[in-house]
């Protein structure tokens, strides 16, 4: 495949990287148009997706969409910073948190929103949070841990079930899930006797509009 760019192709890859290296953020199609002259953002979408076939850009679909490729590795995870990052869905019991099934959409979120890198973001379902400002529906960051220490928010199963949200609270063999809902009991759980898997540490919030 012949992947050298046409003139006008050049011009509209220069101007995508000139954008996000001033902006910090992905140009709008729209904002790409007028920079370039274009009458319209269609007249620019068959330049967008000759960059795509041939590996300079990705487009995710989202109105700032529009990535820089790292062409040496092939990626563009924390390219310009930012973060590839998966949503995961409502996972049922037994299933793996990061199942393809569980898997919405990939968004690509700015890492100056977050002071600890996370794996990827979980639709929260319930209100047993909302004393912390976690609402139904609203994603929250993970990074992938195995362990926590007391006080921190987990991700967590007890005995194979549906994902929880929680505060972690370990003594001796016996763990507390706590909500952070005054109308809620903690989650009592007998390391001698229960399986207690933490799939990860919270770490961020973007509200639910995101």
């Amino acid at each position: 495949m012949d992947n050298k760019l046409t003139e006008r192709q050049e011009m509209v890859y220069s101007a995508i990287k000139t954008f996000i290296n001033t902006n910090k953020i992905p140009p709008t199609r729209l904002e790409l148009s007028k920079k370039l002259g274009f009458k319209s953002p269609y007249s620019l979408d068959k330049h967008l997706k000759s960059l795509v076939k041939k590996g300079y850009i990705r487009n995710n679909g989202e109105p700032r969409g529009l990535f820089i490729v790292d062409r040496t590795q092939k990626t563009m995870q924390t390219y310009n910073n930012f973060y590839e990052l998966p949503i995961i869905g409502k996972v049922a019991a037994g299933f793996p948190i990061e199942a393809k099934e569980n898997i919405e959409k990939i968004m690509f979120i700015n890492s100056s929103m977050f002071d600890v890198k996370p794996d990827y973001l979980l639709r929260v379902t319930g209100d047993s949070m909302i004393n912390v400002g976690i609402m139904d529906g609203d994603l929250i960051a993970v990074q992938k841990s195995k362990i926590a220490r007391n006080g921190q928010i987990v991700i967590a199963r007890v005995n194979g079930s549906d994902v929880t949200v929680k505060r972690y609270k370990k003594e001796g063999s016996m763990v507390w899930l706590i909500p952070e809902n005054d109308g809620m009991q903690p989650i009592k759980v007998d390391l001698e006797y229960d399986r207690l898997d933490i799939d990860g540490i919270y770490v961020g919030l973007l509200r639910a509009s995101a």
